[in-house]
């Protein structure tokens, strides 16, 4: 069995990237998904 993804063109990593979602998201529907670590939560 396979298993696929597919993400956007866009990638964004690096202290403050959880505050820029919003603007990200904005184009890419209503709907995602946030994959982090506890260490990015913190």
């Amino acid at each position: 069995m396979f298993r696929k993804a597919v993400f956007p063109g866009r990638y964004i990593q690096g202290a403050g990237a959880i505050g820029e979602l919003p603007a990200v998201m904005d184009g890419l529907g209503e709907r995602g998904l946030v994959l982090a670590s506890r260490s990015v939560i913190d």
